[in-house]
């Protein structure tokens, strides 16, 4: 049985998953607006002996938006900015610790998983994916808010992870703490509180999945109340796929190089292969003077406890992202169905996947030489319809106030300057896009 380097997850038992539906890592951020490519529990708990049991069925109550003590609504799209009412402190203070319904660092969209409404509910979300090399890094970002009855912690409102691995079409649960992760009201020191309600703010954990290349994996995030009915809870998620691998900024005349791990762990121990001497425990590092073929490895330990080894090679090829802008889009169709339902502002951040006219897209090579990004839409009145300084993120079809854009020409205006630029001129680039419905 396959090993896996480094992973989080949660004690869940679910119905496997069938490997006929294994797709790419597409929605897996909720950036469609929806929930495309998810599949959906929902159900009650309840408690046996010392084990917390979710009894679930396959359905939805999902939504856009609502307060957290709507009920029925259980899966709920977050795309409009706010703050957990929970949670709310006062933005002014210097320490405050509100939670954002979007993920710090993530995308425009998070979803929130279970409601403030006690009555033992329970609830699931499932992603399933082929892994491949450029998703074999897999990345979510969660916050949790729970009433504390002061259980036993069997009892308790809870969150939990499992990962699910498909191995000649049976699907089987990864065990231990590189398959299964476990959060429950005050089970560890970081959660914060607030009345009777204790929280942690949004945490980044980090899954290298590198051990099932070319097999699918599900991951499951799964949210209870408190068995005893009285006493809530739930959930904020965000997710995103990537190559597991040490990235390197360089710059052709730069006599220094920094290494970067992936993001979402705990720990991170860097050791030159060359000397065997350990040379750094952050995400980064710089390297003084390096040469080609000098090879460093990164141990990584993520919130679970699960370790994985990323062992790099330097190789000083030139940025291969200036020009940024290698537009040939100009067509979007924002119909929800998986063809050109968004326009890409940075051709070359993405990898296209066959066929190269779908959005099966994978966003595995960010752009280690490009600052100061700003790219805006106009419609052909002149009104700018969308901006954004982040090249990462893609134009919906929606204007600024949330309401979609007429059909039509649009024209777009882009600028950015190279890190390796020594005039620091800004680099322009414009273009159009056709919009249809």
């Amino acid at each position: 049985m396959k090993l896996m380097k480094t992973i989080i997850a949660a004690l869940v038992i679910t119905a496997a998953p069938s490997l006929a539906s294994a797709q790419s890592c597409n929605n897996a951020d909720f950036e469609y607006g929806n929930f495309t490519n998810w599949k959906a529990w929902k159900g009650s708990c309840n408690s046996s002996g010392s084990i917390f049991n979710y009894v679930l069925s396959p359905g939805w109550d999902s939504s856009r938006n609502v307060p957290v003590t709507q009920s029925p609504d259980r899966h709920v799209i977050l795309d409009q900015p706010g703050l957990d009412p929970n949670t709310y402190t006062d933005l002014a203070l210097p320490n405050d610790s509100s939670i954002p319904f979007q993920a710090p660092g993530g995308g425009k969209v998070s979803v929130r998983l279970g409601n403030a409404v006690n009555g033992a509910q329970s609830e699931r979300l499932q992603f399933k994916f082929l892994v491949q090399a450029n998703s074999s890094a897999f990345t979510y970002q969660y916050a949790v808010v729970f009433q504390d009855p002061n259980h036993q912690p069997y009892d308790q409102p809870r969150f939990d992870i499992q990962l699910y691995w498909d191995s000649a079409g049976i699907t089987v649960p990864i065990p231990g703490q590189c398959g299964a992760y476990h959060v429950y009201a005050g089970s560890d020191t970081s959660f914060i509180t607030k009345g009777t309600v204790k929280y942690k703010t949004w945490t980044t954990v980090g899954m290298d999945l590198s051990a099932y290349l070319n097999d699918s994996v599900t991951i499951e995030f799964s949210t209870g109340d408190c068995t005893q009915s009285g006493h809530w809870g739930y959930a904020y998620i965000d997710a995103t796929c990537s190559a597991s691998e040490i990235s390197t900024a360089y710059c052709p005349s730069d006599p220094q190089i920094t290494l970067t791990a992936p993001a979402g762990y705990v720990g991170y121990t860097w050791k030159d292969n060359q000397t065997g001497q350990f040379i750094g425990y952050t995400q980064s590092i710089v390297l003084d003077n390096p040469k080609v073929g000098d090879q460093y490895t990164v141990y990584l330990t993520n919130l679970a406890g699960c370790p994985t080894t990323l062992i790099t090679t330097l190789d000083f090829n030139p940025p291969n992202d200036i020009p940024l802008f290698l537009l040939n889009q100009n067509v979007m169709t924002p119909n929800n169905d998986g063809y050109n339902d968004k326009f890409y502002t940075a051709a070359n951040y993405y990898e296209m996947v066959a066929p190269a006219s779908h959005d099966s897209i994978l966003k595995a090579n960010p752009l280690k030489y490009v600052k100061d990004f700003n790219i805006k839409i106009y419609n052909r009145w002149g009104l700018e319809v969308f901006s954004s300084h982040d090249y990462k993120v893609e134009w919906d079809g929606k204007m600024t106030s949330g309401k979609p854009a007429d059909e039509g020409v649009y024209y777009w205006m882009a600028e950015y300057k190279s890190t390796c630029s020594i005039d620091d001129v800004p680099i322009k680039s414009k273009g159009f896009v056709h919009l249809l419905r």
